[in-house]
C-alpha cells in the first residue's frame, strides 16, 4: 500500500507540474503576443507622424513656391518702376525656419 500511495502522489505530482508548464507556456504565449501588438502599434504611430511631418514639409514647401512666386512678381513691379525690394529680417528668419523644419 505504502507503494502504491507513494506512486499516487508522484503521479499527481507529475500531473501538478505538467499543468503548472502548460499554463506558463500559455501564460507566456499571451504576453508575446501583447507585446508583438504593442510594438505594431508603436510602428504604425511612428509611421503616421513621419507622414505628417512629410506631409507638413510639401505643403510647407508649396506655400514658401507661392510666396516666392508673389515676391518675384512684386520685385518684377518694383523694378520695372524703378524701385527696389529688400527682405525684412522678419521674412529672412521665417524662411530660414521653415528651412530647418523641413530638414529634419
Amino acid at each position: 500500500m505504502k507503494q502504491q500511495d507513494k506512486e499516487e502522489k508522484q503521479a499527481n505530482r507529475r500531473q501538478t507540474l505538467d499543468r503548472l508548464c502548460s499554463a506558463s507556456g500559455l501564460l507566456l504565449s499571451v504576453v508575446c503576443c501583447i507585446a508583438l501588438i504593442h510594438v505594431q502599434l508603436t510602428i504604425q504611430e511612428h509611421h503616421r507622424l513621419v507622414s505628417n511631418s512629410v506631409t507638413f514639409c510639401d505643403q510647407m514647401k508649396i506655400e514658401i513656391l507661392r510666396k516666392v512666386e508673389e515676391n518675384y512678381g512684386s520685385r518684377q513691379v518694383m523694378a520695372s518702376t524703378g524701385r527696389h525690394w529688400q527682405a525684412t529680417k522678419g521674412e529672412q528668419e521665417t524662411v530660414l525656419k521653415t528651412k530647418t523644419l523641413c530638414t529634419r
